[in-house]
């Protein structure tokens, strides 16, 4: 979810997909292994299991890391605004006033 909070939606994908491919062997290797007999097959299931655990430990630092990314652009693209003040003429006489010289990052 943080890289999607961050913009990420890439990386947000490919965690989510790795989670949604591994949950789909966890449900497709229970049906072949019994917890009370050894001799069954389990490795789909445990092999889904690790690869889902991994993944949710990566899509955690990478999350982290996505946010602190974007929470760094945001910093940097803080927008500056220099001010002067300028006199001029209108139809009623002379005016102060403030003009903008520059806007943007």
């Amino acid at each position: 979810m943080g890289s999607y909070y961050a913009g990420n939606s890439g990386h947000g994908t490919v965690h989510a997909a790795i989670a949604g491919a591994a949950v789909l062997g966890m449900i497709a290797g229970s049906s072949d292994c019994s917890y009370f007999d050894p001799e069954d097959a389990c490795e789909l299931l445990g092999v889904s299991a690790i690869v889902f655990a991994g993944n949710w430990i990566w899509s955690i630092f990478r999350g982290v890391n996505d946010v602190k990314e974007y929470n760094r652009s945001i910093q940097r693209a803080r927008l500056r605004v220099a001010l002067q003040m300028v006199a001029f003429r209108s139809r009623s006489g002379p005016v102060v006033g403030v003009e903008l010289l520059r806007f943007g990052l």
